[in-house]
């Protein structure tokens, strides 16, 4: 009888300890959800040599080039849980290096078509670090991820870690409307 009133306590002991530690976590998870919201140049939250610093995780962006080629990224999923298949492009920011961006709905890809490979644009959104689960087969024209390392062989241009998810882009014409996508958080 005893032995099983000191188990019980143990358990009793246990189960209150994850209650405690689930409400720690939560709050630690409120307060991670809280960005800045200030506006960086690429350059100065990361390289295009390297990881993609963690603290630059969910910073705003702003970068400036022309896109030199463009993806399907089927199957992504949004951060309200839709799944779509996404268009990527990879945008030249000097004559060294180029990032991933996530310009927005594949359905949507013929919605600039004054977007050309030699178009001018400035961007602006939120940087995330690159995907590590598959979504799909990668082919020459489709990414199973967000990830520039499955560009190497195609460019010699040094590539960023991570990608942008755009919140807008700018040509010489104007800001270009269209739907914009963000990325679900990857779990660790």
């Amino acid at each position: 009888g005893i032995a099983v009133i000191i188990l019980a306590a143990i358990f009793a002991g246990l189960g209150w300890w994850q209650l405690e530690r689930a409400r720690e976590m939560q709050k630690t998870d409120s307060a991670a959800i809280v960005q800045d919201q200030s506006l960086h140049e690429l350059n100065d939250v990361t390289e295009p040599t390297g990881n993609l610093p963690l603290e630059a995780n969910g910073k705003s962006v702003t970068a400036h080039g022309h896109y030199i080629a463009n993806f399907k990224a089927p199957n992504q999923v949004s951060g309200d849980g839709e799944v779509a298949d996404w268009e990527v492009a990879l945008l030249q920011t000097d004559t060294a290096s180029a990032i991933l961006v996530v310009r927005g709905l594949w359905s949507e890809r013929m919605a600039s078509p004054e977007i050309v490979m030699a178009t001018d644009v400035t961007i602006t959104g939120i940087m995330y670090p690159h995907q590590n689960n598959d979504r799909a087969l990668n082919t020459a024209s489709e990414l199973s991820r967000l990830d520039a390392s499955l560009l190497t062989s195609v460019t010699d241009l040094q590539l960023y870690d991570g990608f942008i998810a755009l919140t807008s882009e700018t040509t010489r014409l104007g800001e270009v409307d269209r739907i914009r996508v963000a990325p679900e958080m990857e779990k660790g």
